[in-house]
């Protein structure tokens, strides 16, 4: 699909959310920006009905509403200065989607997420564990990957303080067996984050971060999506 086809409209934030702060995934803060949410909800959109649909009054008006609507929800639950992670928002803006009847856009949204997530996989340093190892929906045995362990860790944590990565992926590796299921990993993580909360509050927000990456992930498998395979294949454009 041509980005070069959106159409980017430029909402209005309300005054509660021009001086949030986002949490990106390597943990550095950015200025909140609205037209990025109408970006990526147009693109879903577009996925859905095509790029001959780019710059429609139906597509703008709906675009406008969620990103109207995910802004206002981000402001009313934070502070005038606070700090959103970059998940929470996207969580929005599958929420918004879904209440606005939106389900096939919904799901063209959930696989925008998940390509991105597989592209940072690819390029996260591939850490195979000596002993463990995986199997995989496939069937497929395959060594345990603590790089992806440590940067699922890594983005939970983003922004947050007093978490202590290193020892939470040890301590979940005792959690774990050879040929564990692929999913049980992630499993693992939340658990042991959840065993921290009272030690450290900051983990019950890793803990609800890890959760709702384990759920994209079910929600991915549950729709049968192929991160593999482009929009534009499974949306035809009509």
């Amino acid at each position: 699909m041509s980005t070069s086809a959106l159409a980017e409209p430029q909402p209005s934030a309300p005054a509660n959310t021009e001086s949030l702060q986002v949490i990106k995934r390597n943990g550095t803060l950015v200025g909140f920006n609205p037209s990025k949410i109408s970006v990526a909800v147009t693109k879903a959109f577009l996925a859905v009905e095509g790029d001959q649909a780019a710059g429609s009054a139906h597509i703008n008006d709906a675009v406008h509403r969620v990103t109207e609507q995910v802004a206002h929800a981000i402001g009313r639950r934070l502070k005038a200065g606070g700090k959103v992670h970059i998940e929470d928002i996207q969580d929005q803006v599958e929420l918004a989607l879904m209440r606005a009847e939106e389900q096939r856009v919904a799901r063209a949204y959930v696989l925008y997420r998940e390509e991105h997530a597989r592209e940072r996989a690819l390029h996260a340093p591939v850490e195979a564990h000596p002993h463990l190892t995986v199997k995989k929906v496939s069937g497929e045995t395959a060594p345990l990957d603590l790089g992806l362990m440590k940067l699922q860790v890594e983005q939970a944590a983003a922004g947050l303080e007093g978490i202590d990565g290193d020892t939470l992926v040890e301590d979940a590796l005792t959690n774990l067996y050879d040929g564990i299921a692929e999913a049980d990993v992630l499993s693992a993580l939340v658990m042991t984050a959840r065993s921290r909360i009272e030690r450290e509050p900051d983990y019950s927000a890793v803990t609800a971060r890890l959760l709702l990456e384990q759920l994209r992930l079910e929600t991915v498998s549950a729709l049968e999506l192929s991160t593999e395979v482009p929009l534009a294949e499974i949306y035809p454009q009509a």
